[in-house]
């Protein structure tokens, strides 16, 4: 499934309206990456939001968690290993391309769905 976002709140929206009409069965495993403005401040919090989400779309608690990268090379990325089993990894860096982007594969335990989209400047 490909839906198009115009911004990190509607994608985690999406995410969720697609999980509770169980279109891809119970939710295993999270491949999320972003590539945002310029500014390095906006990682954490993108970060934070997107493992957040993960956890309420897995109905679980991390468990365990591993990061690699830091604001001064602008690219972070987890790993989570959540209690109920699933695992979540998620990359967040500053631009590369003149539009900032959102690309999100959610697998379940019988099927996948993905969100890809440039995100709105300022979003």
């Amino acid at each position: 499934m490909l839906a198009t976002m115009d911004s990190w709140s509607g994608l985690g929206r999406a995410g969720a309206a697609a999980l509770a009409q169980n279109r891809s069965g119970a939710p295993v495993s999270l491949r999320a990456h972003f590539r945002l403005s310029a500014d390095h401040g906006r990682l954490l919090p993108l970060l934070e939001a997107a493992l957040a989400a993960a956890g309420s779309w897995f109905a679980s608690a991390p468990s365990r968690a591993y990061a690699l990268g830091d604001l001064r090379t602008g690219e972070i990325t987890a790993l989570v290993n959540y209690a109920g089993g699933q695992t979540a990894l998620v990359s967040v860096g500053v631009l590369l391309d003149p539009l900032p982007l959102a690309d999100l594969l959610l697998i379940g335990n019988h099927g996948t769905l993905r969100f890809q989209e440039p995100l709105a400047p300022g979003d």
